[in-house]
């Protein structure tokens, strides 16, 4: 008998089809407390084909609920569905989590499709949920959840966020790892969280309001433990820490260079969430050692190239320390990776044009440089007074079902012209293609010719950024539509 489903939600994005997808790290974690009592299935609706048929014969047992993670765009848009399909089938309860609904926990409980909304981390709170509608215990007894009764809206008092320590080790017996290995050559790639939060305070970011600048981490010898059982069960040794700040303790990725370094554990790692200011400060020798370790790459937020915009984003840091660090990691191995974010209120076609000319100084002053994206800024109205209350006169989607039309990908509000709409939807098309592909890491000689347009492409596309041409773009038409299908 199956107890609990939980669904992994996809994008719907034609880039979403050329790779192996990342484990659904965050559906794991959530059931990693209920593993011992109850028969869980995960149905990933990026490799399930015929998801649809599974979930309806895994609702034939009467499960206990059926949960999924929201986050804004096509999950939203692929939730619902599958939710109306939960309604047809089952009366079981539907559960939603993650940041979305953490931070929007009213307008998604409102929502006629979803019972209950878990905010925050999901680990304690849907261990307790899942066990408390087990036992058919009352549901305020559960912190940290909306839900509905009586037709009433209620709220349980929130919770404290959980030693990171002391959860449990990952379920991965619960997929088919198969599916989620990205080739590199002869590496097999696996994404890990080592800490959670972020003691910065940006005034765009989710962290500032989920976490409140607290930064939790694992100890290096529970990482290392986690690495060594990794290798041995599932041979792998590439590893990428999908951290917002990896680097907050740089006392502590020492430790852990040292660790992997003494204890000759040949592996590659990549890590996330390295901050402007933390770069600039990186030396000599703390790069030769995390090198050393088998550091390749690293991850920074730059978000803009406006001097202005980052003054009101209170990102630390300063262009010119991008750059020296820029031009400083060069003669090393190790490759920067740089997000951008376009699209906030106040920001001119001036501030957009400082971003293009920063990313193209990036790249061409850094061969090893690339750019992991460059989001349109997606508003957490409820949240980020000084970013949209200072601005403008907006409070955003008024449903859940409304936030289907906005993701990272879309720049749709109405403080933005519609020629910094197209710019900003363009250039988060064209950072799609600034990297080069590796091609072993593709699943078919399918991919694998898809991948080699992309890499002729790249060429097209930075030169459409260095000059500012986002006009007559029949690739990005022709993407979309094969988006669709």
């Amino acid at each position: 008998m199956i107890d609990v489903i939980i669904l992994q939600l996809k994008s719907g994005d034609y880039i979403e089809r050329r790779i192996k997808p990342y484990i659904p790290l965050s559906a794991l974690s959530c059931v990693s407390k209920l593993t011992d009592k109850y028969n869980i299935k995960i149905i990933d609706l990026r490799v399930t084909k015929n998801w649809k048929k599974v979930l309806i014969s895994y609702l034939k047992d009467n499960p206990i609920c059926v949960g999924m993670t929201l986050k804004v765009g096509k999950y939203i848009k692929y939730g619902l569905e599958a939710a109306k399909i939960i309604r047809q089938h089952s009366n079981t309860v539907i559960v939603a989590g993650g940041i979305h609904p953490s931070l929007m926990p009213k307008q998604t409980i409102e929502n006629e499709l979803i019972d209950i909304v878990v905010c925050g981390e999901g680990e304690d709170t849907f261990s307790e949920l899942v066990n408390t509608l087990k036992s058919k215990k009352n549901l305020n007894l559960v912190k940290g959840i909306w839900y509905k009764e009586k037709g009433k809206i209620k709220k349980t008092s929130s919770r404290i966020s959980t030693n990171f320590n002391n959860l449990p080790e990952i379920p991965y017996n619960l997929i088919n790892m198969n599916n989620y290995f990205n080739e590199n050559g002869n590496d097999r790639e696996l994404i890990m969280e080592t800490s959670r939060g972020c003691p910065n305070r940006c005034t765009f970011c989710y962290n500032t309001y989920v976490n409140r600048g607290k930064w939790r981490y694992l100890s290096e010898e529970k990482l290392i433990y986690r690495i060594k059982y990794l290798i041995n069960k599932y041979k792998i040794n590439s590893f990428a820490f999908i951290d917002d700040n990896f680097f907050t303790d740089k006392s502590r990725v020492i430790r852990f260079a040292n660790k992997i370094i003494d204890e000759k554990i040949n592996i590659k790692w990549s890590a996330g969430g390295l901050d402007v200011n933390t770069a600039y400060s990186l030396d000599e020798d703390f790069i030769n050692l995390i090198e050393k370790s088998g550091c390749i790459n690293v991850v920074i937020g730059a978000e803009t190239g406006s001097k202005r915009i980052l003054k009101d984003l209170k990102k630390n840091g300063t262009l010119t320390k991008i750059i020296d660090f820029n031009r400083r990691i060069k003669k090393h191995k190790l490759r920067p990776n740089y997000f951008f974010c376009v699209g906030f209120p106040n920001e001119t076609m001036d501030d957009l044009k400082h971003t293009t000319k920063l990313i193209v100084k990036l790249l061409q002053e850094n061969n090893k440089a690339s750019i992991a994206k460059i989001f349109c800024y997606n508003p957490i109205f409820n949240e980020q007074p000084e970013l949209i209350n200072k601005y403008v006169n907006y409070d955003g989607c008024k449903k859940l079902e409304d936030w289907i039309k906005l993701d990272w990908k879309t720049a749709n509000f109405p403080w933005i012209s519609k020629k910094f709409k197209k710019w900003s939807e363009s250039l988060y098309f064209l950072s799609l293609f600034l990297d080069e592909k590796d091609e072993s890491s593709l699943n078919n000689s399918k991919s694998r010719f898809l991948s080699k347009l992309m890499n002729i492409y790249r060429h097209v596309a930075l030169f459409r950024i260095k000059y500012n041409i986002y006009g007559f773009m029949i690739e990005k038409y022709i993407c979309e539509k094969i988006e669709k299908i």
